[in-house]
């Protein structure tokens, strides 16, 4: 089962996706720094970085659900290089490509694990927040999956979705994408 998934273009807020009780990143200060703009992840970036005011996480189950929780953050001694097996690759302005497979095969890396993207940020003393960001299916395998944004205030509790339409089914269509 192989499912590839490209999230890229977040505005300002979380993309993640499930509950999680593992590290949060440090957060983007909306108000000192300004608008946050995720426009690129090279291919070439080093294992144990992430994007500014990101982390990854790999989830309690197999192929994740909503339901699903967050296990650990991504494994020590990762690569971003592997070109097979469970992986997170950098793709330049297309963002992030997460791949889930029944061979862990990479360090770091747990079958079929992969699942939250949690994005920090900092809103206090910003007003009209606006959100977009994009998803797209590569390939899947077969695989009907979903991307979910979603946000919590603070750094415990449950994520709550957006008022507007937040998630992003894959489909049978490869490069098939959409803007939320």
């Amino acid at each position: 089962m192989n499912i590839k998934y490209v999230c890229a273009g977040l505005a300002f807020m979380a993309l993640p996706i499930f509950t999680s009780a593992q590290s949060d990143p440090t957060p983007f200060n909306l108000g000192i720094s300004g608008n946050y703009a995720f426009t690129n992840w090279p291919a070439i970036s080093p294992g144990g970085t992430y994007p500014s005011g990101m982390i990854f996480h790999q989830m309690d189950a197999a192929l994740p659900s909503l339901t699903s929780t967050a296990a650990s953050d991504l494994g020590a001694g990762f690569s971003y290089l592997n070109l097979t097996g469970t992986r997170i690759q950098g793709v330049g302005s297309r963002g992030i490509e997460l791949q889930n497979t029944q061979s862990p095969l990479n360090t770091g890396f747990l079958k079929n694990r992969l699942g939250e993207i949690v994005l920090g940020v900092v809103t206090t003393g910003r007003t009209q927040l606006q959100l977009s960001w994009k998803a797209q299916t590569r390939t899947n395998g077969g695989n009907i999956t979903a991307i979910r944004c979603q946000y919590r205030i603070g750094t415990s509790g449950s994520y709550s979705d957006f008022p507007a339409v937040s998630e992003y089914m894959s489909s049978n269509i490869p490069l098939d994408s959409a803007v939320k």
